[in-house]
């Protein structure tokens, strides 16, 4: 905890200088949905869910000033969920994707 904290010192003082948009997703993301902790920690827009789809929509609105605080995504088709080709760690096989 003390780690991201300080990164995210670090970060808030970087987009004081160079004004830069913070984006954040993945696991546990939604965790820090909230304005007060977005706020603290110098996050500008939390991605919630599977964002491959609208990733580029995205990076688009933050070039405008126009990214969402919160962005929540969902998978359209079930057949974008790539299939497992792959071996898996100790034979577990993964139910779902991102904060699933």
């Amino acid at each position: 905890a003390m780690k991201f904290k300080r990164m995210c010192a670090d970060i808030i003082q970087l987009k004081k200088k160079y004004n830069f948009h913070v984006a954040v997703g993945g696991n546990g993301a939604w965790e820090l949905a909230k304005s007060d902790r977005m706020k603290i920690h110098g996050i500008d827009t939390v991605v919630v869910g599977e964002a491959d789809e609208l990733a580029l929509d995205l990076f688009e609105d933050m070039e405008k000033g126009n990214a969402p605080e919160l962005m929540n995504c969902f998978v359209k088709n079930i057949q974008d969920i790539p299939v497992i080709e792959g071996p898996t760690v100790n034979s577990l096989i993964e139910a779902m994707r991102g904060s699933g």
